[in-house]
């Protein structure tokens, strides 16, 4: 019977469990998690940020410093965000959950889709503000 509850958002999400712990999010992926949504997030020192990414491709960021315009895209399987008065960057995104998603930096070869190896470790994750976080202590 849980299945039936959980169908919805497998279908408005297109996760499934398995896939989030294999590869990094995709074009489409990335396009349909973040487009027209406010995430809310935190980097690995646990500092705080909000953002919205809106469907004209611009971006409103805000964090302890104050708010700051930017633009979003994607680009070969990076998301990548760009601001006005701050540095931005491009990133590969994992969704671990139905909503969490952790951003590693992208100092690798665009469009790869495999886990990084070593220790490396994500530098932001968020969840979308609409729908209950499932970001969890076990993805520190």
């Amino acid at each position: 019977m849980t299945w039936l509850f959980r169908l919805p958002l497998l279908l408005v999400f297109g996760f499934t469990p398995a896939e989030s712990s294999l590869r990094f999010m995709g074009n489409a992926e990335l396009e349909s998690a973040f487009h027209g949504v406010t995430i809310k997030g935190e980097y690995v020192d646990l500092s705080s940020f909000t953002e919205t990414f809106k469907d004209n491709g611009e971006s409103d960021y805000s964090d302890e410093r104050g708010p700051v315009v930017g633009q979003w895209s994607v680009v070969n399987g990076h998301f990548c965000t760009i601001y006005e008065s701050m540095n931005g960057g491009c990133f590969l995104a994992l969704r671990r959950g139905v909503n969490c998603f952790e951003f590693y930096s992208s100092a690798r070869t665009p469009g790869e889709t495999a886990m990084p190896q070593g220790d490396q470790h994500w530098v932001a994750r968020g969840w979308r503000i609409d729908l209950p976080s499932t970001c969890t202590a076990e993805t520190v």
